[in-house]
């Protein structure tokens, strides 16, 4: 292993910066995953613990969102399901749940009194107080076509007509349900195992579930039926990708490489199909020991797709691990360039990675003896003024910076900070 190996790959503390960013993008659930799996490491408790709060705390304002829409509609037993829903987010201890049981009683029996007003009989209660044990089909549906409505529209139509049991799988998954999603998904494959749709589904769930082999196995036998093109409007999801998340799960990249040579463009020279697939290529190539590889071919990917792109990550990963370290610099300071173009360094708004990164990488280019530039205490700052506090990983730069200028009581200070996030002894 090199000096600088997995610098930018898995780095916890870099995970839950891509967390939080998801969490200011409206994306609550994949952020929530990502905190999770942190946790199971059981590094930096505290951060994670607010993280998880500020996860939930979301996805329980929008299941109060979709009470409010429901409630709108006149179809109080939904809304009543959503604000049950929005409880167990926030949790019992929330000072908002006295107020959310008030309002779920209130709901609970308007729709007792709508349902008795109906003279369909088989939407009926017949007196019963509460809704029938099990999911709710409505609920399910709901939400299961919210979800769908992410993918393309001809993918989209894979999923409709599908069976409750389907359906609720899906939400299940989608909502962090592992165990249920697979219990499901398991039933069904064995039902009709030549449904592609069912095989990626399943494939996604073994996945996020650490079982990279059985999703393997479900990809490759999805892959033919689904092609090579993303699934859903951000281009974010493909067969492909997954497919080789689950082959570097198993330390298999030259797999990677064979199998996505054509549609990377690396064998002819020819533009990626996207940069995600060129991100995870150019992972491949570094996993399999060939950073100069790596660099060639990352290094035309982001000057087609431009720098704030994921292939990044990978090609600053490459020029390090390559010995280019001012390079990477460079690479580096161009994506946080536009940030700061008008000295703010919010408007976009500023990658705290890529600034602490940087920090990093001017402290290890710093000669021993040497002080270290100001660079460094910039970007710290930088990170401070954007978070309103430093990450734990700037927390790790700015302690250096200090032993390395002479700071020792500074340092230890901060070094006393970075203990409570289990970052050093």
């Amino acid at each position: 292993m090199g000096l600088f190996d997995g610098l930018f790959r898995k780095d916890p503390a870099r995970e839950l910066d891509r967390a939080e960013r998801m969490l200011d993008d409206g994306r609550p659930y994949p952020a929530l995953q990502i905190v999770q799996r942190v946790r199971e490491q059981g590094l930096f408790p505290e951060r994670v613990a607010e993280l998880d709060r500020r996860c939930h705390d979301a996805l329980g304002e929008a299941a109060l969102a979709e009470a409010d829409f429901m409630e709108t509609e006149g179809d109080f037993g939904e809304a009543a399901e959503w604000v049950r829903s929005a409880i167990r987010q926030l949790g019992e201890e929330h000072e908002r749940v006295p107020e959310l049981r008030s309002r779920l009683k209130t709901l609970s029996k308007h729709a007792e009194e709508a349902k008795r007003t109906r003279s369909f009989e088989s939407l009926l209660w017949y007196g019963e107080e509460t809704a029938p044990a099990g999911p709710d089909p409505l609920a399910t549906e709901m939400r299961f076509g919210s979800l769908v409505g992410t993918f393309r529209d001809e993918v989209a139509d894979l999923y409709l007509s599908r069976s409750l049991a389907f359906q609720q799988a899906h939400v299940d998954l989608n909502e962090g349900r592992l165990n249920e999603a697979r219990a499901a998904y398991d039933r069904l494959v064995v039902a009709d195992p030549d449904d592609p749709i069912l095989r990626l589904e399943r494939g996604r769930c073994r996945l996020m579930a650490g079982d990279p082999v059985g999703a393997r196995e479900d990809l490759e036998a999805a892959w033919p039926a689904l092609g090579d093109e993303p699934l859903d409007h951000q281009e974010k999801l493909s067969v492909p990708i997954l497919w080789a998340e689950a082959c570097l799960e198993m330390d298999d990249a030259e797999a990677v490489i064979q199998g996505l040579t054509d549609l990377a463009g690396f064998a002819d020279s020819t533009e990626p199909a996207n940069p995600d697939t060129a991100a995870i290529f150019g992972r491949a190539l570094l996993e399999a020991g060939r950073a100069a590889d790596a660099v060639d071919y990352l290094g035309g990917v982001v000057e087609g797709f431009g720098l704030q792109t994921e292939a990044t990550w990978m090609f600053a990963d490459a020029l390090v691990q390559n010995g280019e370290l001012d390079r990477a610099i460079e690479v580096l300071e161009r994506k946080i360039e536009p940030s700061c173009a008008t000295g703010q360094c919010s408007k976009p708004p500023l990658d705290s990675v890529a600034a602490a990164t940087l920090a990093r990488l001017y402290l290890d280019r710093t000669p021993e003896g040497e002080l270290p530039p100001e660079r460094v205490g910039d970007l710290l700052n930088m990170i401070a003024h954007a978070q309103g506090r430093l990450t734990p990983d700037g927390l790790k730069q700015l302690a250096r910076l200090q032993r390395m200028s002479g700071l020792d009581e500074e340092a230890e200070k901060t070094e006393a900070e970075l203990r409570r996030y289990g970052l050093i002894d």
